[in-house]
């Protein structure tokens, strides 16, 4: 993909992490590492239902619910591109690899 295609890098927030997709749950459930070796179960949101398709390995963008601490929602889900990128800039630990 070239630079004039891509969108710009979102990078987390407060209340934000990084993780990677560990399963599969069904019922637009999954189970994520998190970025602080915290295991979550996320739900994709219905923005993204049907048009962004999440796999087990993939990188994703999750916001952890106030209220409940071992949940979360994903909010994006990153390219290959941009995991690249915010392994350079230092985002990304060494706990999250991508294959």
């Amino acid at each position: 993909m070239n630079d004039a295609m891509r969108r710009p890098l979102t990078l987390k927030e407060d209340g934000q992490e990084y993780a990677l997709v560990s399963k599969m749950l069904g019922s637009s459930r999954v189970e994520c590492m998190c970025a602080d070796l915290k295991k979550r179960i996320c739900l994709i949101r219905g923005t993204m239902k049907n048009r962004v398709w999440i796999k087990q390995g993939d990188l994703v963008l999750i916001s952890i619910r106030d209220f409940e601490a071992d949940k979360g929602d994903i909010i994006l889900k990153y390219t290959i591109d941009e995991y690249k990128d915010l392994k350079k800039k230092g985002e990304i630990p060494e706990t999250l690899k991508v294959e």
